[in-house]
């Protein structure tokens, strides 16, 4: 039988404070309730874990023997919580942005250093690629956002319009600088 973790909990508490009813305050549970945790880890493992000394209970060799793996387990689960925490927060993680290739070279990297900056647990990528393309990535969750044009929707994603100034440019003496505003219209003809 695999040991449970809290029965792990429960053996690393008591051979740290030398008491079931410690032990048991420690972990916030009764002491006949860490009793059986040992007993029952005890009885798992196939041997003893604590022998009474002086009105204390001291870890066998065997439990002595387990105790750093412990250790190591605690700070492996505390590691946990603390990536938990970031990932809740969106202090740590990974984005990955698909985009036109005007995006990578030009909006995207001060937008995406400003974000980095801001959260030093968050990595990114950004892929550059045709319309289609982001489309499929998107579609098959293999990117978290996309940045494309000519969206004509999917069920499977949601879309936002985002204005961005987009600038024309012609060379001195040309017909467009009489105009005000260059429009996709006055591009046609």
């Amino acid at each position: 039988m695999r040991p449970t973790l809290r029965q792990l909990e429960a053996l690393k508490s008591v051979a740290d404070t030398g008491s079931m009813t410690r032990a048991a305050t420690d972990l916030g549970i009764s002491q006949p309730a860490v009793s059986r945790l040992i007993s029952d880890l005890a009885e798992a493992l196939g041997f003893r874990l604590f022998d009474r000394r002086g009105g204390r209970l001291v870890p066998t060799q065997e439990a002595r023997f387990l105790l750093p793996e412990l250790d190591r387990l605690s700070q492996t689960l505390d590691q946990i919580g603390e990536v938990s925490r970031n990932l809740t927060q969106r202090t740590a993680g990974h984005i990955k942005i698909a985009c036109l290739p005007g995006f990578a070279t030009s909006h995207l990297p001060d937008l995406i250093a400003d974000f980095l900056n801001a959260r030093p647990g968050v990595t990114a990528t950004i892929e550059p690629d045709r319309p289609e393309r982001i489309m499929e990535w998107i579609i098959g969750e293999q990117y978290d956002c996309g940045i494309t044009d000519g969206f004509e929707g999917h069920p499977a994603v949601f879309s936002e319009i985002v204005p961005i100034r987009t600038v024309c440019i012609f060379p001195a003496g040309h017909a467009f600088e009489s105009l005000q505003e260059v429009r996709p219209d006055d591009l046609a003809g």
